[in-house]
């Protein structure tokens, strides 16, 4: 019997591996929205009050989105409870959590500000950038802070960088 368990459970783990190998690389990938949902998620069962500090996207393809093996989105959450931060890391194939001490992104000073719900996606923050006439080259890093008005910082793995209005995608900087 205890074979017959050993087996079914190998099964089980085999199948998983063998079911993403047929799936596209394409429909793998996370934009900021679609790991939003995981990560508030996770944050809710951590605390049904938990806040939205900012997020952070490493890796991030020219198209605004993250690939397998290829980039991560990082959720920042604070809950008036809590002393520490819970930070909420989202893939293309996993999501993990970890509590740790509070922190708000280089060059900023978030203090209690917290975005709200109506924040653009990652893809259409690269689209008004290249709208604008400057697309920019992949692997970026994205960066939503809670500024007045809330925004988008992008920076290419070259000199560009810009500011994209995070509810209604205008540019703001070059």
């Amino acid at each position: 019997m205890r074979f017959l368990a050993a087996g079914t459970v190998a099964l089980l783990f085999a199948a998983c591996g063998a079911a993403t190998e047929g799936i596209p690389p394409e429909a793998l990938v996370v934009s900021a929205r679609d790991a939003y949902v995981e990560a508030r998620s996770v944050a809710r069962s951590w605390d049904g009050a938990a806040r939205l500090r900012y997020v952070e996207g490493e890796g991030v393809a020219a198209t605004g989105v993250v690939a397998p093996e290829e980039g991560i989105w990082r959720f920042h959450y604070t809950a008036l409870d809590r002393p520490q931060e819970l930070v909420v890391e989202v893939s293309a194939l996993e999501t993990a959590s970890a509590e740790r001490p509070e922190t708000s992104p280089p060059g900023y000073v978030i203090g209690d500000n917290a975005l709200g719900a109506s924040w653009i996606d990652s893809r259409e923050v690269v689209e008004a950038i290249a709208a604008a006439g400057t697309a920019p080259a992949g692997p970026l890093s994205l960066l939503l802070v809670p500024t007045r008005p809330a925004q988008w910082v992008v920076r290419s793995a070259g000199d560009g960088r810009w500011r994209v209005h995070a509810e209604t995608g205008e540019l703001l900087s070059p």
